[in-house]
C-alpha cells in the first residue's frame, strides 16, 4: 500500500520536527523579554509626549483631536514595536548573540519612535491652534 499524495503534510516542507522545536525554543524567550520592554517602550513614549506637548503646546492636551491621535498613534507603534522580537529571532536562528541585538534595536527603535512622535504632534498642534475645528 503506498501513502496518499494527497494528504496534508505533519510539518511544514522543508522543516524537521526538530527544526520547528528549535525555532520555537528560541522564539519564546525572546518575545517574553520584549514584552517586558514594551511597558518600558509604553512608558517612555507616554512620558515623552506628554512632556513635550506640555512644555510645547499646552492647551492642546485639551482638544479631542490629539488624544485620538494619541491612542492612533499608540497603536501603529505597538504594531511596529513587533519588528523588534521578529528581527532578534532571525538573528539569534542566525547564531549571533540577542542581548547586545535587543538593546540597540530597542534604544533605536524608542529613539525613532520618539522623534517621529514629537514631529507629529508639533505639526498637528500648530494646525490644530491655527486651523481650530
Amino acid at each position: 500500500m503506498t501513502q496518499n499524495p494527497f494528504t496534508s503534510p505533519t510539518t511544514a516542507p522543508g522543516l524537521s520536527n526538530k527544526a520547528a522545536a528549535s525555532i520555537l525554543a528560541i522564539a519564546r524567550p525572546i518575545f517574553i523579554s520584549w514584552e517586558w520592554l514594551r511597558l518600558a517602550y509604553n512608558v517612555c513614549l507616554v512620558m515623552i509626549v506628554l512632556a513635550f506637548t506640555s512644555l510645547s503646546f499646552p492647551e492642546v492636551l485639551l482638544l479631542p483631536e490629539f488624544w485620538v491621535t494619541c491612542v492612533v498613534g499608540a497603536v501603529v507603534s505597538n504594531v511596529c514595536f513587533f519588528i523588534g522580537p521578529i528581527a532578534e529571532c532571525y538573528i539569534t536562528w542566525l547564531g549571533f548573540s540577542g542581548q547586545l541585538v535587543r538593546w540597540m534595536m530597542f534604544l533605536a527603535g524608542l529613539v525613532f519612535t520618539s522623534i517621529t512622535a514629537v514631529v507629529a504632534i508639533g505639526s498637528m498642534a500648530s494646525s490644530w491652534l491655527t486651523n481650530p475645528m
